[in-house]
């Protein structure tokens, strides 16, 4: 995991080409895994990041708990 990791830290993001984040998924055992998520600067502030791992976390803990994927309305559009 680290190794990835470090690998994604030093790859840059060219911004005239592609995508401004990377995702991987890593299987680490059978029910074991880690997901990175490596985004340019420019796509986020830190008060969008929360609103983003929020909503991240709140999906991820409903598939868990095998509800439907619905988020509640941000306060502000």
């Amino acid at each position: 995991v680290m190794a990835v990791a470090q690998e994604e830290a030093i790859t840059p993001f060219v911004l005239s080409q592609g995508s401004l984040f990377r995702v991987h998924l890593l299987r680490l055992a059978e029910e074991e895994h880690v997901l990175l998520f490596t985004s340019h600067h420019i796509i986020f502030d830190g008060w969008s990041f929360e609103i983003f791992f929020k909503e991240l976390s709140t999906l991820y803990c409903l598939a868990l708990e095998k509800q439907e994927l619905i988020l509640p309305p941000l306060p502000l559009q």
